[in-house]
C-alpha cells in the first residue's frame, strides 16, 4: 500500500496548498453550468431549424402542386413563376440552413464531449477532496489517541526481560511424566 501512501501524501500537499479546499471547484461547477445551458440552447436551435426546414419543404410542395394544376390562366402562371423564383431563393436558404444545422450538431457534439470530460474531472476532484478530508480526519484521530495506561502488577511476557521470562517458566508446576500417569 505504499502507492496509496504516496497518493495520500500528494493529496495532503495539494489540500495544504489550497488551504484545505480546492478553490477551483466552484469555477469548474460554473463552467459545467455554462456548458449545460449552451447544450440546451443548441438543442432548442436545432429543433427550431428543423421545424423551419420542414415548413419550407411543405410550402415548396404546395407551390409545385398549384403550378401543375393551373395551366389555363396566364396571369396566374406569371404569379406562380414569381413564387417559384422566391421558392428557389428560399431553397438556397434551406441549403444554408442545413449547413448551419450540421455546424450546430458538430458544436453540440464537441460540447457534449467537453461536458463529459468536465464531469469526470469534477468527480475526480470530489474524490480527491473526500480523500484529503478523510486522511486529515485520520491524522487528527491518531493524534488524539493516547496509549493505554499500564496496569499495576506483572506485565506481559513480551515486555519483560528474557531472564525474567525464564524464571517465571521455571516456577510453573512440573508436569508428570507419562510413565507415572500410566
Amino acid at each position: 500500500m505504499a502507492w496509496w501512501n504516496d497518493i495520500l501524501h500528494l493529496l495532503r500537499e495539494e489540500a495544504a496548498h489550497h488551504g484545505g479546499q480546492l478553490a477551483g471547484t466552484e469555477q469548474l461547477r460554473q463552467a459545467q453550468r455554462v456548458l449545460e445551458r449552451t447544450t440546451r440552447e443548441l438543442d432548442d436551435a436545432r429543433a427550431r431549424a428543423e421545424a423551419a426546414r420542414r415548413r419550407m419543404r411543405r410550402a415548396q410542395q404546395d407551390l409545385e402542386a398549384l403550378a401543375a394544376g393551373s395551366q389555363g390562366q396566364p396571369s396566374y402562371a406569371e404569379r406562380l413563376t414569381d413564387l417559384a423564383r422566391a421558392l428557389t431563393h428560399e431553397s438556397e436558404l434551406v441549403a444554408t440552413f442545413d449547413a448551419h444545422i450540421e455546424r450546430l450538431s458538430a458544436v453540440h457534439d464537441r460540447l457534449d464531449a467537453q461536458l463529459r470530460q468536465l464531469q469526470r474531472d469534477l468527480d475526480m476532484v470530489d474524490t480527491a477532496v473526500g480523500a484529503a478530508a478523510t486522511s486529515r480526519a485520520a491524522d487528527d484521530h491518531e493524534r488524539e489517541r493516547r496509549p493505554a495506561p499500564k496496569r499495576g502488577g506483572k506485565t506481559g511476557f513480551r515486555q519483560q526481560r528474557t531472564q525474567a521470562v525464564m524464571d517465571t517458566l521455571e516456577d510453573l508446576p512440573k508436569r508428570r511424566k507419562r510413565d507415572d500417569a500410566q
